[in-house]
């Protein structure tokens, strides 16, 4: 439904189903509290006025299966400063049609040729990983990264470890799930006593997770 939240000022985080596919115009726009959101992983475009007047979002995150953005996707939001994208389509949005003066453009490793389409201004580049995917960054300044607990949700949970930086909110970090957590311990414990049994047991484990995730994910499509 279009502008389905316009205007909600309590609104201060999104986790969005992973089945929604599709959103309406200006679905948030207006939510000037709004500071984290977590996309749908089946989202495949972010239509004109999705976060119009979001003033307070630094960051957004846009999830690998989103192709277009429209141009006014982010128009008025005064401190979005980063955009992190991960296919072709989404990644031509932001170098030639997107209304958004961002400090700093994060692109999947994979894709090529950014450099040479993007205004001389960011010259500053590096390599980050976040949330398990690693992103060539182009800035117009060093980043200076400080010790920060991420407001971030991803498909596969939240609670990230990570760092931020000063200058435009720009994310770095690894996820920490039960899972993670779990393969820590496990392999510490086999690293200090060479119990072989402790590292078959969390490798069932795992794989009975993963597949009671696909299941559910199933289900729910």
């Amino acid at each position: 439904t279009d502008e389905a939240f316009k205007e909600c000022k309590h609104l201060e985080k999104v986790e969005m189903l992973q089945n929604i596919s599709i959103i309406g115009t200006g679905i948030f726009s207006g939510c000037t509290n709004l500071k984290s959101v977590s996309l749908s992983q089946s989202l495949t475009e972010i239509p004109n006025y999705t976060f119009k007047g979001c003033t307070s979002l630094e960051v957004i995150v846009i999830p690998y299966s989103v192709e277009f953005i429209d141009k006014y996707a982010f128009m008025e939001c005064s401190s979005l400063k980063s955009i992190y994208v991960s296919t072709v389509g989404a990644t031509e949005c932001v170098l030639f049609s997107l209304n958004n003066d961002f400090s700093s453009i994060f692109v999947y490793e994979g894709i090529t040729g950014v450099k040479e389409n993007l205004p001389e201004k960011y010259k500053y580049t590096d390599t980050v990983k976040f949330d398990g995917v690693k992103y060539n960054s182009y800035s117009d300044h060093e980043h200076s990264f400080i010790k920060h607990k991420i407001p971030y949700s991803s498909e596969n949970g939240d609670g990230f470890k990570g760092h931020k930086c000063t200058a435009c909110g720009a994310l770095k970090g690894r996820l920490v799930t039960l899972e993670s957590i779990i393969i820590t311990v496990v392999a510490v414990v086999a690293l200090c006593w060479g119990c072989a049994p402790y590292i078959v047991g969390i490798v069932i484990f795992i794989i009975l997770m993963r597949y009671k995730k696909k299941k559910k994910q199933a289900t729910e499509n």
